[in-house]
């Protein structure tokens, strides 16, 4: 294994569940089907000023406030009565009524301007940020979410080239604005429960001009048995993320893991290392140990700080999941940055993109970073 430490990139954390916490209080529900993406039509300054705070505590990249926008969840937002357009002269206002495709492009658009407007009030403004647009998997835009679960309505979303159409077509909204595109530098595919959506990810990717993008695909892993919620093995996950098919697809720049519990990333951390070493072997064609890691992808690591909690998606609560749940453990960023330095000195990725998901704080984040920043001194 090559020692050689791989350069670490640090991710924000959980912007829904920062919202929901003090100062900010928000309180999401079924009537919210957008979740953190509904302060992109009422409160775009809370969405600023969370971000702020991640970017003030040192992360390196930036997701956007869209992990679950959608056109079909701006189509059943309810809007304020002094939100809804002028009614055509001679008819009734309609009150309910949601957002329609070019008002919901345009909200998503917003979100990559928060995002770029948050990395402005860095401390340290000549060090590179970016900006990655957050693409939460179909399940997550579900009401209630299905992607800890991957029951995906209807059957026709439960197949690659539906599942391809649905993920280019919100998109769009971000790539037909030469503007906004601009804007993004890393496209974030997240939270993925089942292998067919990996598939119709890397479709998608060979569909847009991405423009020297770079891009990855993370997977949930909320079962024991280290599985997808479909039943895939990791082995099978990696597979169709970087193997050629019968059409040779682009290779995602990142692959990796998020929304998962800390406690499940070692093993899941070696079973992507022994299925990439195992294709490597199986296609090396004489390549060296050094030209097959150039090959390599970097490795996306952001678990949830819930360490003892579930989410419960039909509620939209956070439960305990047993009687620990009170009871006061390691550190979230003390477990992490062991993960990732174990992980770094193994020197077995290009490089590693950590943070954190649901229940990951700017204060989480902060510790992290000075954890790292304390390995480089």
């Amino acid at each position: 294994m090559d020692s050689s430490p791989c350069p670490i990139l640090l991710l924000d954390g959980g912007l829904g569940t920062t919202l929901e916490s003090p100062p900010y209080k928000v309180k999401f529900s079924t009537s919210t089907p957008l979740w953190s993406s509904h302060l992109l039509i009422e409160a775009p300054e809370a969405i600023l000023a969370v971000q702020t705070d991640f970017v003030k505590a040192g992360c390196d990249v930036l997701l956007t406030a869209t992990y679950q926008a959608s056109y079909e969840g701006f189509a059943v937002t309810k809007r304020e009565h002094n939100q809804s357009p002028p009614p055509p002269p001679g008819e009734p206002i309609q009150r309910n009524q949601g957002y329609d495709r070019t008002e919901a492009s345009m909200y998503m658009r917003k979100a990559v301007d928060i995002s770029r407007e948050a990395l402005l009030q860095s401390s340290d403004p000549d060090k590179p940020r970016q900006v990655a647009l957050s693409l939460g998997a179909y399940g997550a835009c579900m009401i209630p979410s299905q992607e800890y679960t991957g029951n995906y309505k209807p059957a026709a979303l439960r197949t690659v080239e539906g599942l391809q159409n649905w993920h280019l077509e919100r998109l769009g909204a971000f790539s037909e604005s030469p503007v906004t595109w601009g804007k993004i530098d890393l496209i974030a595919f997240e939270t993925i429960p089942v292998l067919s959506e990996i598939h119709a990810a890397r479709q998608v990717i060979s569909e847009v001009q991405l423009l020297d993008k770079k891009w990855y695909i993370s997977c949930v892993f909320p079962n024991e048995d280290l599985r997808l919620p479909d039943g895939s093995s990791v082995e099978e996950v990696a597979r169709a993320m970087l193997q050629d098919g019968k059409k040779k697809l682009p290779k995602p720049w990142g692959i990796g893991i998020n929304c998962t519990k800390v406690k499940k990333l070692e093993r899941l951390i070696d079973l992507f290392e022994d299925a990439v070493g195992k294709m490597e072997e199986e296609e090396r064609g004489g390549k060296s140990h050094d030209e097959a890691k150039e090959q390599r992808p970097w490795l996306v690591l952001y678990p949830d700080g819930a360490t003892h909690l579930v989410y419960n998606t039909s509620t939209q609560e956070w439960q305990p999941k047993d009687e620990r749940a009170n009871h006061d453990q390691r550190k979230w960023d003390e477990e992490v940055f062991q993960i990732v330095k174990q992980t770094q000195e193994r020197g077995f990725w290009r490089g590693l993109l950590v943070g954190g998901c649901c229940k990951t704080s700017p204060e989480d984040i902060s510790s992290l970073r000075a954890r790292l920043n304390d390995t480089r001194a």
